[in-house]
């Protein structure tokens, strides 16, 4: 079978793929580049792309994926700094709620897999996408409302992310990923999908439509790769 030579002529789902694949995956680059060649078929570029790919995917680092604190970002305006103090606590809250076993598993993506007992930090990334989107509105889930129906709460249609911290932090880390990936994969960052799935309340469900859509042409669905531990 003929591969792919040149990253020009590689399409930006499979480079996005192939750059999420890669940074899951915690086998050696030769065996990642030979389960992408099945996965991939005749859509793969050779085994030298692939190589080189998932060595940039891997090997890539961006200030914008460190921790985040306020004087990384002296220009942000008090409210947008205030819903990021927000999803900081509901995280916290959340990491406090896991079992101990669980502690290394919710903090190794960002301490090499070491235990900690720090706050789950948010990265620079994330930070600036929840202080572009903490205002926007969203629709109520139907948990939501049934809880409000439950508690004899008024019931509103949409309302703003930051009214619930959970949903904004959703939200922002679906972009923050996203945007990542197309700087890794060396593609466009178009959010069109994300922003329709923003205003339609649905943002949670296409996050897995745009990652780890591993498909073989032989056997159909494959499962994504575990997490890299290095």
């Amino acid at each position: 079978m003929k591969r792919i030579g040149s990253l020009r002529k590689i399409a930006s789902e499979v480079k996005r793929q192939i750059a999420d694949y890669a940074l899951k995956s915690e086998k050696p680059r030769t065996e990642v580049a030979q389960e992408l060649q099945v996965i991939l078929g005749n859509r793969s570029p050779s085994e030298d792309t692939l190589l080189k790919m998932i060595s940039h995917a891997r090997s890539a680092e961006s200030p914008l994926d460190k921790p985040w604190h306020l004087d990384k970002t002296p220009d942000l305006s008090a409210e947008a700094i205030a819903a990021i103090f927000e999803v900081q606590l509901w995280l916290e809250k959340v990491k406090e709620s896991y079992p101990t076993a669980g502690i290394k598993e919710w903090t190794e993506d960002f301490t090499n897999g070491e235990m900690t007992t720090t706050v789950y930090p948010l990265t620079m990334r994330e930070a600036l996408w929840i202080s572009k989107l903490h205002k926007v509105n969203c629709y109520l889930t139907e948990p939501e409302m049934f809880f409000l129906a439950k508690h004899k709460q008024p019931i509103r249609a949409r309302r703003s992310l930051i009214e619930n911290p959970s949903r904004l932090w959703e939200a922002a880390k679906t972009y923050a990923d996203y945007e990542r990936l197309c700087v890794l994969a060396k593609t466009d960052f178009d959010t069109s999908r994300l922003d329709e799935a923003l205003k339609s309340g649905s943002i949670g469900k296409v996050k897995y439509d745009l990652f780890s859509e591993y498909k073989s042409k032989k056997d159909g669905e494959v499962s994504g790769p575990k997490r890299r531990k290095e």
